[in-house]
């Protein structure tokens, strides 16, 4: 049964992935106006957008398949991609894009601030338990 699930879902996630990457070919052949007609009949936002789905489909594909994937690199390099206003000057960007990188500022910050907290907390969790082992013998 738990197979037939999983099976289901790794079929589900393979679909998705092929149909996000037509739609980056359609993109890719297409002028601003077809461009523009494309991602709001698929229901996108930016080209960026589709960009970054297809790589959570991806890195959920491949967890779902049970294959290692280098988390800790693409995860650095997802961080540019998700971020691509904070390393723009401010003299290049317009009004609406000042925004939006403010936007990036703070979101970026707020991650790396949960992942620094969650470094801490192993880190310490790691300490307690070697201390109680420590008390134990």
């Amino acid at each position: 049964m738990a197979a037939a699930k999983r099976s289901q879902k790794i079929d589900g996630l393979e679909k998705k992935l092929s149909e996000l990457e037509d739609i980056m070919e359609q993109l890719d052949d297409s002028d601003e106006i077809e461009e523009t007609a494309i991602l709001s009949r698929t229901g996108y936002l930016s080209q960026q957008e589709v960009k970054s789905d297809i790589l959570k489909v991806t890195q959920s594909l491949r967890k779902a398949k049970g294959e290692s994937n280098g988390n800790e690199e693409n995860a650095d390099a997802s961080g540019a991609d998700k971020y691509p206003l904070v390393s723009v000057p401010d003299e290049m960007l317009t009004p609406e894009q000042l925004k939006e990188k403010k936007k990036q500022i703070l979101l970026k910050t707020t991650t790396e601030g949960r992942i620094r907290a969650k470094q801490r907390r192993a880190e310490e969790a790691a300490l307690r338990e070697k201390q109680e082992d420590e008390r134990r013998t």
